[in-house]
């Protein structure tokens, strides 16, 4: 079975957390939780026990100078698998749950939307 949504963004990359506040990670946690939340019921995502999870990650094209590096992209990743398992998608985001993960980008118009296409697969 599989199943997809999609998180508007972008999601806070790495550069938004490293070296900031403790209170920054958290605020950030529970804004984005929320929102993968409302992206889960708004898709009907049915819970899993185990899943593959593929990140199609749309960043906005920007100048040269603000664009962000892949690995800081990707780092929107922890909010959305933290938003699956607190709303019971997944029991846990271990080893045990999550088979594998994979991520590609593309570069978006900034008149289009920036954000996540997440795809769940499981093995049934």
């Amino acid at each position: 079975m599989t199943q997809t949504f999609f998180v508007p963004g972008p999601l806070p990359g790495a550069n938004d957390i490293v070296r900031k506040h403790w209170r920054v990670y958290t605020n950030l946690k529970k804004q984005w939780g929320a929102v993968v939340g409302y992206a889960l019921m708004a898709a009907k995502i049915q819970p899993l026990a185990l899943a593959h999870i593929s990140f199609e990650w749309h960043e906005p094209v920007r100048q040269r100078k603000q664009r962000r590096d892949p690995d800081n992209i990707i780092f929107g990743e922890k909010f959305v698998l933290d938003a699956i398992v607190v709303c019971g998608i997944l029991p846990d985001d271990g080893m045990d749950e999550v088979l594998s993960l994979t991520h590609t980008w593309k570069q978006v118009k900034s008149s289009q939307r920036g954000g996540v296409q997440v795809t769940l697969t499981s093995e049934k």
